[in-house]
């Protein structure tokens, strides 16, 4: 339930579409998904973000980049409300969620 809200709140389907957003995981009470490996499609070699509720009904988005056994947080980001999602994700990524 968590998961969905929070996909819904980042774009949806036009999200995955813009981003190559792929292998979901609901956390309960979040979401993490993987974008694409490939070399220069993010900042900073970003392939993995987590987005998690807090008990203050803000999110906590936690950027990774993750090479086989090996996990590197890049950024993480606290006290983010819903309706700025997207432009966090964008900040951090450089991926744009719309057109």
């Amino acid at each position: 339930m968590i998961a969905n809200t929070i996909l819904n709140q980042i774009g949806g389907r036009k999200f995955v579409v813009m981003t190559g957003a792929k292998d979901f995981i609901d956390l309960k009470n979040g979401l993490q998904f993987r974008l694409p490996s490939t070399p220069h499609y993010t900042r900073d070699g970003i392939n993995s973000v987590r987005v998690t509720l807090e008990a203050d009904d803000t999110y906590k988005v936690e950027f990774w980049k993750v090479r086989g056994i090996n996990a590197k947080q890049v950024a993480s980001v606290d006290q983010v409300y819903a309706d700025n999602l997207q432009h966090i994700f964008s900040t951090y990524t450089g991926l744009a969620t719309r057109l």
